[in-house]
């Protein structure tokens, strides 16, 4: 499971900003330890960049679960819907969000795995989860929670 969210973590910010240059904010500075205990009142011991792709901060969370934050840079036609559009044509069902940003979706990437994607502005945060035991609401619940937190940053 932890290779599947990794790579999704990877994979997907890239095949949607592949026009976006490196970032200079880290990764890790979006969400804290104790954001994510507060969260999911599970322990981590911090984020480290991840090792495929360094615009993505991992969390490991509790026993066996995964945090993964982005704020990749959108290119002058991504928007919200056409973000959307294109995880959808890739068979990944995406679901609105509210309370966070201008707009957010959700991305059921399978597996256990929940993706909110939130704009604010042209900036634009992904926060993917992986809480093995926690119902698809609670995680959702959790998402939102997250992505207030590193909207805040902007």
């Amino acid at each position: 499971m932890m290779r599947i969210l990794t790579l999704a973590a990877a994979v997907l910010p890239i095949a949607f900003t592949a026009a976006a240059q490196p970032r200079a904010v880290d990764p890790c500075s979006f969400l804290t330890k104790a954001d994510i205990k507060e969260a999911t009142g599970q322990d981590t011991p911090g984020g480290s960049v991840n090792k495929i792709n360094s615009t993505v901060c991992d969390h490991v969370v509790g026993a066996g679960g995964v945090i993964s934050v982005t704020a990749p840079t959108l290119g002058p036609n991504e928007t919200p819907d056409a973000i959307a559009a294109a995880l959808n044509k890739q068979k990944i069902k995406t679901e609105n969000a509210t309370g966070v940003g201008d707009r957010a979706f959700f991305a059921s990437m399978g597996y256990g795995m929940i993706q909110l994607n939130a704009f604010k502005g042209r900036h634009y945060v992904i926060i993917t989860l992986m809480l093995p035991g926690s119902a698809e609401a609670k995680t959702k619940e959790v998402a939102i929670k997250l992505m207030a937190k590193a909207l805040a940053k902007f």
